[in-house]
Formats: C-alpha cells, sequence, structure tokens
C-alpha cells in the first residue's frame, strides 16, 4: 500500500519545525546558527512584515551590545532572538502597506517560549 500523499511535504515540514522550536529544550538548538544564518532575530511590525532601517531598507534586528535596533548587517552586532523592544521604525512590504510604525512593542520573529 502507498502511503504517500500529494502536497503533504509542506505539512511535515511545519510539523518538524514545531517540534524543534516548541518541543525541543532551548539548549539543544543552534542558536548561534539561527542569529548569524537565518532571518529569526529580524524585527517584526504590526503588520508582520519586517522593520526596516529608513535610509537603507535593509532589516533590523536588535542589538544587545548596543541596545538598539541596526540593520540586520551592522558588523558585531550581537542579534536577540527573544524579547519585546520599543522602537519607531519602518514596515516595508511589497504589497503597499507601507509606513512608519507607533513607538510600539516589537519581537523578533523567532518564536518566544
Amino acid at each position: 500500500m502507498d502511503t504517500d500523499q500529494p502536497k503533504t511535504d509542506a505539512a511535515f515540514l511545519f510539523a518538524m519545525v514545531h517540534v524543534m522550536l516548541h518541543e525541543t529544550p532551548r539548549e539543544r538548538l543552534d542558536l548561534p546558527f539561527l542569529k548569524a544564518h537565518t532571518g529569526s532575530p529580524y524585527l517584526v511590525g504590526p503588520h508582520h512584515f519586517f522593520l526596516r532601517d529608513p535610509h537603507s531598507r535593509k532589516p533590523l534586528i536588535w542589538d544587545l551590545k548596543s541596545g538598539r535596533a541596526v540593520p540586520f548587517d551592522h558588523p558585531d552586532a550581537d542579534p536577540a532572538l527573544e524579547g519585546t523592544f520599543r522602537l519607531d521604525a519602518l514596515e516595508w512590504a511589497r504589497t503597499g502597506r507601507n509606513g512608519r510604525t507607533r513607538p510600539s512593542r516589537h519581537t523578533p520573529v523567532f518564536p518566544s517560549s
């Protein structure tokens, strides 16, 4: 009996990601890799788009060293994966829902526990 169902690969992938992020102890995750090589530390605005630097339009991260939002490629930045940060930024989307956010609380993409 063939158990392969079409279009179930994505569902399986999302289930595995859910288990890794929500059911695996944090100390078993490769947090340095997530900080340096993924979009996990990018800050998200109220419309669920990345917050961006107004000048360069690069996605913003919260730098733990300086205690402020900086572009993701800022040299020597230590990106926060968890937390809530208050800032005023540009939320940029290709759909046209662009604009500045009010100073409010924003979180990184990485899900908090």
